[in-house]
């Protein structure tokens, strides 16, 4: 014990981690950011939601969408908070860092983290949109594609100019939407198609977004300071560069 305070080991220096023996540790607790990455199904994240999809984009009345088998949607999440990160010796020689969440011990108290969900693949939510764009419309992907390039892009106005075989597809997505080509005309068929695709993409991000991030802050405050959040090892020679990312606000993982 005289030993030890005589002379102290400090946290900051990266000397100190190093040289800690299988009996020691030290911790210290900081603010910053924990980066999390996960996959979501898209059938278990927007199964429930299709009502607010619909509503939102004035589409509906076809029940139920059947999203790919196994699709899903690549996601990341940042959770804002107050962390204690401990340093001990691993059984590798390695440096062994335990996260655990700083909670608040005040019952009642407001929420005092932060909880960020972000797309970390677009790419990835393209087949969600095809499967509710299908059955909206009550035609396959590749058909809607043609009708947005005649009516949206090549600018058809009227039912009958349209090529032969794409005027069955109008009339079907005319009738699977509830319209009528009033006068021969497209413009009501225009005006849910185009652009489409964007706003199905749009909204799916914010309803997904919405239910992870009420997600993840329900778990979240039921965590304590009992449970290990992360945990990984490092090598002696990157404590260093991990200390200066725990300066920055980054508590994530380092190899």
């Amino acid at each position: 014990m005289i030993a030890a305070i005589a002379s102290p080991r400090f946290v900051f220096l990266d000397k100190d981690i190093t040289a800690l023996d299988a009996d020691g540790c030290l911790a210290l607790a900081a603010g910053g950011k924990l980066a999390l990455s996960a996959t979501v199904s898209v059938s278990a994240a927007l199964g429930a939601s299709l009502a607010q999809l619909d509503s939102r984009l004035s589409l509906g009345g076809a029940g139920k969408v059947n999203f790919q088998a196994g699709a899903s949607i690549a996601v990341s999440v940042g959770l804002s908070d107050t962390f204690s990160v401990i340093f001990s010796r691993a059984a590798s020689g390695r440096i062994a860092v335990a996260v655990h969440r700083l909670a608040t011990s005040n019952l009642g108290a407001e929420l005092d983290f932060g909880v960020n969900v972000g797309f970390a693949d677009p790419d990835s939510l393209a087949p969600a949109v095809k499967s509710y764009i299908e059955s909206r419309l009550g035609v396959v992907y590749a058909d809607y594609q043609r009708l947005v390039k005649a009516i949206c892009s090549e600018g058809i106005t009227d039912l009958s100019a349209l090529p032969a075989d794409l005027r069955p597809l109008a009339n079907q997505a005319l009738q699977q939407l509830g319209l009528s080509t009033i006068a021969n005309q497209l413009s009501s068929l225009k005006d849910k198609i185009c652009g489409l695709d964007d706003k199905v993409a749009s909204i799916i991000k914010e309803v997904v977004a919405a239910r992870l991030t009420a997600q993840f802050t329900f778990s979240w405050s039921r965590t304590t300071q009992q449970d290990t959040v992360l945990a990984f090892e490092i090598d002696p020679a990157n404590v260093a560069t991990y200390l200066g990312r725990l300066l920055l606000g980054d508590v994530g993982f380092a190899g």
